[in-house]
């Protein structure tokens, strides 16, 4: 094993080979040391890997997947939140194979229980808030509906779609649609024009144009917390997404009612960056 310098990048890179397989890559430290110590981590990880014929465990199926695919979609957060539970409820070594519907029904009914241990590695890095809102004070994570349960498996069977689509791994044969959570009917209500009247009048006055953009185009919060002045066509009359679900962009009206409240918007800004 050894650990070198590559021209024009400040990181020290990684090398060694396995049963006559490479292994190279950046180790993302500029310290030799630090970059040993993430050389000797890869390596052991990589030696604990089971062969190519060998049958892979939950930590291959959730780690393959994982830094493969599932780290660069939106969702990514939710993902390794939900593998790492599912990690410490079967055991990360649990041969894939021995995974049975059985087990499925137990992480099921332990989810919506609020009877999964918070464990330390689940709570690493985790902000305050998030333990206030996520964990009990008997130190549990807590209870879930069926649609949040119903995430955490469709995760799982990505991963293991996953594994046989890309590494021809056998898989254990699940029942998904069975196991799938009933899920409450949708409840569908409109507010009316006078209670989205009150709304506005009792919110601040920087939240009224945010209310009114998403009352009237049905755009989420986060779209319009992060919309930037070149996805605005003020004259055309749209605002255009480059990327929501299914990785499409995705084009939205701008109504009467809030294309004034843009048109102000964009003058202050203008004068801002004038100054």
């Amino acid at each position: 094993m050894s650990v070198y310098q590559r021209e024009g990048s400040p990181y020290w890179w990684f090398t060694f080979s396995i049963d006559g397989k490479r292994f190279r890559g950046s180790t993302g430290q500029t310290d030799e040391r630090k970059a040993r110590l993430v050389e000797a981590e890869k390596f052991q990880q990589e030696r604990a890997r089971p062969s190519h014929e060998q049958p892979w465990r939950l930590r291959e199926v959730l780690g393959t997947y994982w830094s493969e695919h599932a780290r660069s979609l939106d969702s990514s957060g939710d993902i390794f939140f939900h593998f790492e539970m599912m990690s410490d409820f079967w055991g990360r070594d649990k041969p894939i194979l021995e995974i049975t519907n059985s087990d499925i029904l137990d992480y099921r009914a332990a989810r919506r229980g609020g009877n999964i241990k918070a464990s330390e590695t689940i709570q690493a890095g985790k902000p305050a808030a998030w333990k206030r809102r996520m964990v009990s004070d008997q130190g549990y994570i807590r209870a879930v509906a069926p649609q949040t349960v119903n995430r955490d498996l469709a995760h799982l069977q990505a991963a293991m779609n996953w594994a046989v689509d890309m590494h021809r791994k056998e898989m254990p044969k699940i029942t998904w649609k069975r196991l799938k959570a009933k899920e409450a009917p949708w409840r569908i209500r409109f507010a009316s024009g006078d209670e989205l009247a009150r709304l506005l009048e009792s919110a601040h006055v920087d939240l009224r144009p945010i209310i009114l953009c998403a009352v009237t185009t049905g755009l989420r919060r986060e779209n319009i917390l992060s919309l930037q002045w070149h996805q605005v066509n003020l004259e055309g009359g749209s605002i255009t997404l480059p990327k929501v679900k299914g990785d499409k962009p995705h084009l939205v009206r701008i109504t009467p009612c809030v294309l004034p409240l843009l048109e102000r918007r964009q003058l202050t800004d203008e004068a801002r960056s004038s100054m």
